[in-house]
């Protein structure tokens, strides 16, 4: 990451607990803006320009349980990430949280739906590891930092089906 040092950067991290097997970003479902690599899990913004990039993973589901993890490998003083989920609805341009179609964990703490705050975690950047546990029957969404406490179950009846999602600013 020594070649982007003013770049956003985070990847999913291998995966011991529920895993979808393959999962990667989306090639055709990410803003322009945003690179791929590493067989498509890791995302890079290589040029800060304040401006919202999303990217979602290829996998949608609509029934069981999932989790993932993503690694905070690089991200410059002001910018933003946020990790969640949403749906194929939710606007590329957008923010997470901030429709009826996604739900995140901002990088101030706030985990965002609809804009509003529905839950409050610790603060994130380089180095963190942020967690989502999905339970797409219950229609539920859980968050924690690193091996922190999770958040109760969030309920999410607009997000269906759900799929990983990122965005950086």
């Amino acid at each position: 990451l020594s070649m982007i040092p003013s770049g956003i950067a985070a990847s999913f991290k291998p995966q011991t607990e529920v895993d979808i097997p393959g999962f990667a970003f989306s090639p055709g479902y990410k803003s322009t803006g945003l690179t791929l690599s590493a067989n498509n899990k890791t995302l890079e913004k290589t040029e800060y320009d304040g401006r919202t990039s999303t990217a979602a993973c290829r996998h949608g589901k609509l029934v069981g349980k999932y989790y993932f993890e993503l690694f905070i490998e690089a991200r410059p003083s002001g910018s933003e990430i946020g990790v969640g989920v949403g749906t194929w609805l939710h606007p590329l341009s957008l923010s997470i949280g901030i429709d009826n179609f996604s739900i995140g964990y901002l990088t101030d703490g706030r985990v965002v739906k609809s804009v509003s705050a529905v839950a409050f975690l610790d603060t994130y950047g380089v180095g963190d590891t942020v967690c989502v546990a999905v339970d797409c029957d219950s229609r539920t969404v859980r968050f924690r930092k690193n091996d922190g406490v999770w958040t109760d179950a969030l309920n999410t009846p607009t997000l269906h089906p759900v799929m990983p999602m990122v965005h950086m600013s």
